[in-house]
């Protein structure tokens, strides 16, 4: 997780960041061996879909924030409809 943070930590905003010191690529599925992705959802036929994808973005953002923790929570998109 110390890899993902690194320029939050070191920059103040994202205008600060020199290109040079950018990688020329960034995986979140791939981080030193941890994937910061959720799981696909396949929501079938119940017209869902932007539910869907709203989760699995929160879901991502919440395993970013919480480094990479094995224990991050499961969303239900059922719920929220």
């Amino acid at each position: 997780m110390k890899k993902a943070h690194s320029f939050r930590n070191k920059y103040k905003n994202i205008e600060e960041i020199p290109e040079e010191v950018l990688p020329d690529t960034w995986d979140w599925r791939n981080i030193d061996g941890y994937d910061f992705t959720s799981a696909i959802y396949d929501q079938a036929a119940c017209g869902s879909c932007y539910m869907a994808a709203m989760i699995q973005v929160i879901e991502s953002r919440l395993k970013i924030k919480y480094a990479g923790e094995k224990n991050t929570p499961k969303l239900s998109a059922q719920h929220l409809l």
